[in-house]
């Protein structure tokens, strides 16, 4: 019979530390929120639209700037 070869680090692998941790947590966050804040301008364009008195041309162009400056 074979054996099975360890692995080659020796052990399981370390948990990254907190600051990695904490890292992550906050990008996670944060593209939670810009998710949140797309889809909450989305859901508001009528009224957005009535606010700035745009014809459906323009605020389809508002949505796109800004689209392009919260991924900017």
């Amino acid at each position: 019979m074979s054996e099975v070869a360890p692995p080659a680090n020796g052990g399981p692998q370390e948990m990254p530390s907190w600051h990695h941790r904490f890292g992550f947590i906050a990008a996670v966050f944060g593209m939670f929120m810009a998710i949140l804040d797309i889809q909450i301008v989305a859901s508001s364009l009528n009224e957005i639209q009535a606010g700035v008195s745009a014809s459906s041309d323009e605020i389809s162009w508002i949505q796109t700037s800004y689209l392009i400056a919260e991924i900017s």
